[in-house]
């Protein structure tokens, strides 16, 4: 709760901080810029580790907004996160199939939300006087994602030692990135003034998405074609599809509603990635202000 509040005190009063003096300034110099950073770690003893190895996890992002001639607009949200240890999902291969192979997919689908990530969300708002066709459009959405994991099974196996026989497990781990992006246009219900003014914001956008499954679990060599098929039913690397979005921003708040929809054929469905997959998120954005002249 804490942190929470912390969080909600930063001193982002509206998208702009300088928005009493906006107009003013975008008079005298054109242009307006601001940038923030948001930076947050997390150090903790492994206590299952045998070797008692420190465990650390530190994250920092940026957020920057920036205005061309009083029209066209910029917002950039980045964030990158390290960790010493990558997210590991482990199920039992039961009867020669891998158990619950949706959260594999699911890995897929969201590749921002791991412990080693990347995230890069830009927002182009349109320029006024733009041609009536776009002006059904409030701006353009481009967004990047990017994680590794490692993705394992492991089966109970029969071994013979000195003539007696034991069950004995056996564990098998591969390394797996996972690329997302996302391109579309979208509509801001929000008055340009009142949005820059007060921070919040509500739109509604449609955009095309894919997914892509590289590291060691992207190869196509015939035996790595055969281990996607054991995790995710499916040899595809590569995954389309579309999705609409609604998002809201209250303040430091925001969050998202969409539903992607990846296309596969029938026989090469994934669990938890494939057909249409409902997706909610809720993310703070604010920052400590860097002066820039």
């Amino acid at each position: 709760m804490l942190g929470l509040l912390g969080i909600l005190v930063l001193p982002v009063r509206g998208q702009f901080t300088l928005t009493q003096r906006l107009d003013e300034k975008l008079r005298e110099d054109k242009q307006v810029s601001e940038l923030y950073f948001v930076g947050n770690g997390d150090i903790q003893a492994g206590l299952s580790n045998e070797k008692r190895e420190i465990a650390a996890n530190t994250g920092l992002g940026i957020l920057f907004w920036r205005i061309w001639n009083g029209k066209w607009e910029l917002q950039l949200d980045a964030k990158v996160n390290v960790a010493s240890t990558i997210d590991t999902i482990l199920h039992a291969r039961v009867n020669g199939i891998v158990a619950n192979n949706r959260l594999y997919g699911r890995s897929v689908l969201i590749p921002g939300f791991s412990k080693q990530s990347t995230i890069v969300d830009m927002l182009w708002y349109r320029a006024n006087g733009a041609k009536p066709l776009f002006k059904l459009f409030s701006g353009i959405e481009i967004k990047l994602a990017a994680s590794n994991n490692v993705w394992g099974y492991y089966d109970q196996v029969q071994q013979i030692s000195n003539g007696d026989t034991a069950m004995v497990r056996r564990n098998t781990f591969v390394d797996v990135s996972n690329i997302g992006g996302k391109v579309g246009l979208f509509y801001e219900f929000i008055p340009e003034d009142q949005r820059r003014l007060n921070g919040n914001s509500v739109r509604l956008g449609i955009n095309l998405i894919g997914r892509s499954i590289q590291g060691d679990v992207g190869r196509h060599s015939d035996p790595i074609r055969q281990m996607r098929k054991d995790f995710l039913l499916s040899p595809n690397t590569i995954h389309l599809g579309f999705e609409p979005s609604l998002t809201f921003r209250l303040k430091n708040i925001r969050a998202e509603a969409s539903v992607p929809y990846l296309f596969a054929r029938a026989s090469k469905t994934v669990p938890g990635l494939s057909g249409a997959q409902f997706l909610t998120s809720i993310s703070f954005v604010g920052g400590f202000p860097v002066k820039m002249e």
